[in-house]
C-alpha cells in the first residue's frame, strides 16, 4: 500500500518534470541541459535535505521543522514557476530558447533608432 501511495504522488511529477524541462533548453543542448539541471537540484537539494532538517531540528528542538522546509520549498518552487516561459504551440527544434523571442545575430537593443540631437 506504501509503494501504491507514493506512486500516485511521485508520477505526476515526473509528468510534470518530463513535460516543462526538455521545453526550457534549446535542441542543440536540451539532454545536457536537463540532465545537469536536474541532476545538480538533486543532488544539491536532495541529499542535504536530511541534514539540513536534523540540524534545524536539533537548534529548534522543534520535530516539525521538516514541514516547514517543505511550505518554503514549494514556495520558492511557485515563485519560479512565475518565470516559466509558455512554449505551448513553439517549435522546440532549431538553437533558440523555446518560447524565447531572439534577436538576429550582431545586432544590439536599439541598433537602427535615429537619435536627435536636440538641435
Amino acid at each position: 500500500i506504501g509503494f501504491a501511495v507514493l506512486g500516485l504522488l511521485y508520477v505526476p511529477q515526473l509528468a510534470t518534470i518530463s513535460a516543462t524541462f526538455p521545453a526550457m533548453f534549446p535542441t542543440h543542448v536540451r539532454f545536457a541541459g536537463l540532465a545537469i539541471a536536474y541532476n545538480v537540484s538533486t543532488s544539491l537539494f536532495g541529499g542535504t535535505a536530511p541534514l539540513v532538517n536534523d540540524w534545524l531540528i536539533g537548534e529548534t528542538g522543534n520535530n516539525l521543522v521538516p514541514a516547514f522546509y517543505m511550505m518554503g520549498a514549494c514556495v520558492v518552487g511557485a515563485v519560479a514557476l512565475l518565470f516559466v516561459t509558455e512554449t505551448a504551440g513553439c517549435s522546440l527544434r532549431g538553437r533558440g530558447v523555446p518560447g524565447v523571442i531572439s534577436r538576429p545575430a550582431g545586432r544590439r537593443p536599439g541598433a537602427g533608432r535615429s537619435r536627435s540631437t536636440g538641435a
